[in-house]
């Protein structure tokens, strides 16, 4: 489980009025199982899932996350982008304490097509950037992982993503705001609405609730 106990997130800018995101906030959420975020754009989803990886810091309370967490794939956070794809490959194994070149060929066996190793993450196109960035995450080993931005991956990289924290047992937390992802690979919703968060055991029951906060 990750627990956030009255945690809360605003930004400030200069010269525009704070921006409240969330509200102080007490909550629990599942990292066995796979996890939809669903809201609307500009709720908090992808904030919500820095707030769980640890890159954003709340404003009050904390994140209590006893176990291992993926990076957030699919959200230009897991690579330098000035660096090749081969350096970026052989640092992440080193920092997981994983072998390089097992880790370079589970993600060009991952990514289905060849990988200009040497090229700098720069120079590729944008969605070999996107694949390869989900490759990465997927083949390293992790108790829960993450997924942002749902809507850019084709159905078949969502699924093989899900698919792979399966067979390892262990869960994902993807943030979408489209109902078909929710019934395709959810099997536990938390709705992000109004800078607060709602879980709900039953995924009808979630989508329900969704579509009354359109209404």
């Amino acid at each position: 489980m990750i627990y956030l106990s009255s945690v809360s997130k605003t930004f400030k800018s200069v010269g525009h009025p704070l921006n409240v995101v969330f509200m102080p906030m007490t909550v629990s959420l599942p990292t066995e199982r796979r996890v939809a975020l669903l809201g609307r754009s500009l709720t908090g989803k992808s904030v919500l899932l820095r707030l769980l990886s640890g890159l954003e810091a709340p404003d009050t309370g904390q994140v209590v996350a006893p176990i291992r967490l993926s990076p957030i794939a699919n959200s230009s956070a897991v690579f330098d982008q000035r660096m090749t794809i081969g350096d970026n490959i052989r640092y992440l194994a080193r920092l997981y304490g994983v072998d390089a070149e097992t880790l370079t060929l589970a993600t060009v066996s991952y990514c289905r097509t060849a990988l200009p190793i040497e090229s700098p993450i720069l120079a590729l196109p944008r969605s070999l950037r996107r694949a390869l960035d989900v490759a990465l995450v997927a083949v390293l080993p992790f108790d829960c992982y993450l997924l942002d931005h749902l809507t850019s991956l084709d159905a078949g990289s969502i699924g093989r993503y899900v698919a792979n924290a399966a067979q390892r047992n262990a869960g994902v937390i993807f943030a979408t705001g489209r109902v078909y992802d929710v019934r395709e690979h959810a099997d536990f919703v938390v709705v992000v609405h109004g800078k607060s968060l709602y879980p709900f055991d039953d995924v009808n029951e979630a989508i329900q609730f969704y579509d009354r906060q359109a209404a």
